[in-house]
Parts: structure tokens; C-alpha cells; sequence
């Protein structure tokens, strides 16, 4: 699990959202209450898109407007290998961890795959479905 480094806030102003993702350097940033809690994700692919139907870069955009919620996220406590399953089966990328409503990292493709590797994980079923899919 990997905890990015930025976040949005509700009231973030369109620059601040630009400013972030530079930042970043990510497809996706949490978009976080002020006591941590996960509201919703900001891709960088919506924000694009948003600003080409636009035709302009100064968007008029809330944070709220640009995210989304989460199709599905895990806690910290879930068993990797019904992470893995889960991500397969809904073509994820990524997904959030959250405990007790708080935001914690970024799960990943990448993190499942070399997890399963350098652990030898006993199903192999994952790593097959794994590799098929990164190919």
C-alpha cells in the first residue's frame, strides 16, 4: 500500500487541484475531509476530459464536480488475496484503503502482483490471472 504524498480538499480552487497533480505525479488523488476521512477520487483522466469539453484551462470546477466516489475500496485488515480477486474481477488499477472512515494508501495492481511473487502465495491462480492481465 502506498500513501500519496497529496490530497484534495473540497474547497480546493481548480489550480490547487493542477498544482497537486503535479505534484503527484499520479492518475489519482484522494479527495480528503479535514479529519482524514475519504470523500471521494479525483483522476487525472476526468479532469482532462472536463477541460477539453470546456475548451479552456481555467476551469469554474468545485472539487466536488470532478470527483467521484470509490467503486470499491478495502481496509487495512482484508486478506490480499480477496483484494486481488476483487480488483480482477472490476478491471482496477488501484483502490483506496480506508479504516474507521480514515484514509490510509493506495492499493495497486502492481503491489498484488509483486506481493504474490516475492511471496511465493501458495494460489496461483493470481499470479496467472496477474500476468495474463498485465500482458
Amino acid at each position: 500500500m502506498r500513501r500519496p504524498g497529496c490530497f484534495l480538499e473540497l474547497d480546493f480552487a481548480f489550480d490547487e487541484v493542477i498544482d497537486q497533480f503535479k505534484v503527484a505525479n499520479g492518475p489519482v488523488l484522494p479527495v480528503l475531509s479535514n479529519v482524514s476521512e475519504l470523500v471521494g477520487l479525483v483522476r487525472l483522466t476526468d479532469l482532462i476530459l472536463l477541460m477539453e469539453r470546456q475548451g479552456h484551462l481555467r476551469l469554474i470546477a468545485p472539487v466536488n464536480d470532478l470527483m467521484r466516489r470509490p467503486d470499491v475500496f478495502f481496509r487495512s485488515n482484508t486478506p490480499a488475496t480477496r483484494a486481488c480477486d476483487a480488483m480482477i474481477e472490476k478491471g482496477l488499477e488501484y483502490a483506496p484503503v480506508v479504516d474507521n472512515r480514515v484514509f490510509k494508501g493506495f492499493l495497486t495492481r502492481h503491489e498484488l502482483f509483486e506481493a504474490a511473487i516475492i511471496d511465493n502465495l501458495s494460489n496461483t491462480k493470481y499470479i496467472s490471472e496477474w500476468r495474463s492481465n498485465l500482458d
